[in-house]
């Protein structure tokens, strides 16, 4: 199993949480793993392996990229970037019937099109490549996922639901990118400062689009946010920009 390496405290320890989950699952057989090179097709699972068990596709990076890019579907609801050179960006793909499906992202960045419900996606900030998109389509579940990014990157939150759970220690442009094109119900939640000693966490966001629904930011250190309050010694700031489409 990798290890993701995070930039903040509160995300690293949901995403070490899920990731102990796993390996956890593969030792006693309620999860099975297995790699892929990014060919295009998903690799079969083990003759007889049983409907029940969960299957992990980690994602070695040897090709540049995931192409078709790789789709979680049937058995495959876990999928880990597992790129340590951190040079390969890696598509990801979560089925319209999907339901609490996972993705992380490393070291090599990449992109989530989200069509499933109750996706959880993971951005632990070691690439500045770093994307996620809502994908609604006519028939399917409206798509909805938790999205815990570290670092830059983008979100089209333009359909279904998504919650962005952000660290603190997006200092340097771009910002975080939100766009909106259509009805979807967005909603920030951004990590308490956890740096001591007068440190100051920042991050900036922008919003962007043609929609009319407003998303709902909560500030660093606010009642209810990750992380609890901000003390005296770890001051936070955030910045909102508000972009025309």
């Amino acid at each position: 199993m990798p290890t993701l390496t995070w930039m903040t405290d509160s995300n690293a320890e949901v995403g070490q949480s899920v990731l102990s989950t796993i390996s956890q699952g593969v030792a006693s057989g309620a999860f099975i793993m297995e790699d892929y090179a990014g060919s295009g097709t998903l690799p079969p699972l083990p003759t007889g392996t049983a409907a029940s068990v969960k299957a992990v596709l980690l994602a070695d990076g040897t090709l540049p990229s995931l192409h078709g890019p790789a789709e979680l579907t049937g058995q495959y609801a876990v999928g880990i970037s597992n790129d340590s050179t951190g040079a390969n960006p890696q598509s990801w793909v979560i089925g319209p019937n999907a339901n609490n499906d996972t993705i992380m992202v490393g070291s090599g960045g990449g992109g989530v099109a989200n069509a499933g419900v109750n996706s959880n996606v993971f951005f632990s900030g070691a690439s500045t490549v770093q994307s996620f998109q809502n994908v609604g389509a006519p028939g399917n579940p409206a798509p909805s996922a938790n999205v815990w990014m570290d670092g830059n990157g983008t979100v089209d939150g333009s359909a279904g639901a998504t919650t962005i759970h952000l660290g603190v220690g997006n200092v340097t442009a771009p910002p975080l990118r939100i766009t909106n094109n259509g009805n979807g119900a967005n909603i920030v939640d951004i990590a308490t400062n956890s740096v001591g000693g007068g440190g100051v966490g920042f991050d900036f966001i922008a919003l962007t689009g043609s929609s009319t629904v407003a998303t709902t930011i909560n500030a660093g250190g606010s009642a209810g946010t990750d992380g609890g309050t901000t003390g005296a010694a770890n001051p936070q700031m955030n910045v909102v920009e508000f972009l025309t489409p």
